[in-house]
């Protein structure tokens, strides 16, 4: 599973999952470097993991989609199908059952994932995978889906290291989420991300002043 161990006799480990926003999550993430440079030998690359794992919400969420949804730099990305190197369906089984940690569904092609002849896509998991995923507790996480839920986009993106995906959670059982399907990102994708955020962090804050 893809997660994240806190390293033993860190200090001042940062609260998961990290904000979206850039300006944020740098502040976060340099605090903890400069605090543990000198005693953890691997700080620089477990900090530069921690900076990719974090909550896409409001605004963000926006952003995001509106970038990513109109290039080709992932498997599938937000219903637009892309021609990429990686079949889709062979990523989205990786994430499932790699990186998420599950067993294969009892479907035909073991995934979850599935879409519907109405076009309706997505798949039903546990919510724990996914708060290991970004490194938050259940119940965090749960409080994230929820507020979420709540706003125009109806959802959230989890960001974790290449990968993207779209979740909500179930109306009807909050210990599962809706999950659709998952993004790969390549370098440039990340690259992408990271720029679309630091200007929807930048014009939001240019709008409180």
């Amino acid at each position: 599973m893809n997660t994240l161990p806190i390293p033993e006799g860190s200090i001042n480990h940062p609260s998961l999952p990290l904000p979206w926003r850039p300006s944020e999550r740098s502040e976060i993430t340099t605090t903890f470097f400069m605090d543990n440079a000198k005693t953890m030998p691997d700080v620089r690359e477990y900090t530069k993991k921690l900076q990719d794992r974090y909550v896409i919400t409001d605004i963000g969420v926006f952003a995001v989609e509106a970038s990513v949804g109109y290039t080709s730099i992932g498997s599938k990305v937000f219903g637009r199908t892309e021609r990429t190197e990686r079949d889709p369906y062979e990523v989205q089984a990786e994430f499932e059952q790699d990186v998420l940690g599950l067993q294969p569904a009892n479907s035909s092609d073991g995934l979850r994932f599935y879409v519907s002849r109405a076009g309706f896509s997505g798949g039903t998991y546990p919510i724990e995978p996914f708060a290991d995923l970004v490194g938050s507790s259940v119940e965090d996480l749960r409080t994230i889906l929820k507020d979420g839920q709540g706003t125009k986009f109806g959802h959230v993106i989890l960001k974790s290291a290449n990968f993207l995906v779209p979740v909500k959670i179930d109306r009807h059982n909050t210990s599962f989420v809706h999950a659709d399907m998952v993004t790969e990102l390549s370098d440039q994708g990340n690259a992408l991300v990271d720029t679309a955020l630091f200007i929807a962090d930048h014009l939001t804050q240019l709008k409180t002043q």
